[in-house]
């Protein structure tokens, strides 16, 4: 999502087409085996012929030869490469001009990257109303209670994963204190608590009102109605997920009056907005 927010800004603001690459990014995810998945939103992305893979895969080569040498933008016989070369906001990318064929190369995990085109943003990839009774039953009870959305990140199916430093796991103690925080807040809070496994995480938090699962054991299979659950909350305490941060951000749009409490742990530290709470 964050791939697909500063692509279609800079191609509005340089106005040149915009082309989705659905085969290199996942070509060697053995891990998860993750597919393609931004059709389900309300947009239709023209996906990029197979030959336009072509300069990027030669690109990947020349970057290894040369790593630590290449510039955030450089030009060859086929166009423009745009390249993150480290994790935080690159200006000279955001303001990039750019009237050729062109390649993004990052993760491009900030705000910054399509702040001034936020709004049409949002109402792209502002996931639809699901149709599952189960998702709709717990909108219900959001609305109706003082509801805070807790994502939390694990790492249970990630072999060998370096679960320390930034885009680590995060402690535990990281929600308990941002939740007391919140509860000097609100009167009777109520928690849901949105994870991969309802087993992994169940009472193994301590926090100050009762607490409900969103998980898959529970009915919340579809990544897009989790994601739809988590723009309904008004409040928010996030792990160093893209996923939550995506859900935190877009019921920002639905609420300008959100509250969102952020882990510090996000390996790119433009990625957490000033105005939420960094802990």
């Amino acid at each position: 999502m964050f791939q697909y927010a500063a692509g279609r800004s800079l191609s509005i603001r340089n106005r040149i087409g915009f082309l989705v690459d659905i085969r290199s990014g996942f070509i060697r995810d053995k891990v998860f085996n993750r597919k393609f998945a931004l059709e389900q939103f309300d947009i239709k992305p023209v996906k990029a012929d197979i030959w336009y893979s072509v300069p990027f895969w030669v690109r990947q080569t020349s970057r290894k030869l040369h790593a630590g040498c290449l510039k955030p933008i450089t030009e060859n016989m086929w166009g423009t490469f745009l390249y993150e070369p480290e994790l935080r906001f690159i200006e000279e990318i955001a303001r990039a001009k750019v009237n050729q064929n062109a390649w993004m190369d990052g993760y491009w995990q900030s705000e910054r990257y399509f702040e001034d085109l936020k709004e049409l943003i949002a109402l792209e990839l502002m996931p639809p109303t699901p149709e599952y009774r189960v998702s709709l039953f717990a909108a219900e009870l959001i609305q109706s209670k003082e509801a805070v959305a807790i994502g939390i990140r694990l790492f249970e199916d990630v072999p060998g994963h370096d679960k320390s430093g930034a885009g680590g796991l995060t402690p535990f103690s990281f929600y308990e204190a941002a939740a007391r925080q919140l509860g000097k807040k609100l009167s009777d809070p109520t928690f849901f608590l949105f994870c991969t496994s309802m087993p992994l995480i169940k009472n193994k938090l301590s926090l100050p009102g009762p607490v409900r699962y969103i998980t898959a054991d529970n009915g919340y299979s579809c990544p897009m109605q989790t994601l739809w659950l988590l723009s309904r909350f008004r409040y928010h305490i996030i792990s160093n997920s893209s996923f939550y941060w995506w859900g935190a951000w877009l019921a920002e749009r639905n609420d300008p009056g959100a509250t969102i409490i952020a882990s510090d742990l996000f390996p790119n530290q433009d990625t957490i907005p000033d105005r939420w709470v960094r802990v």
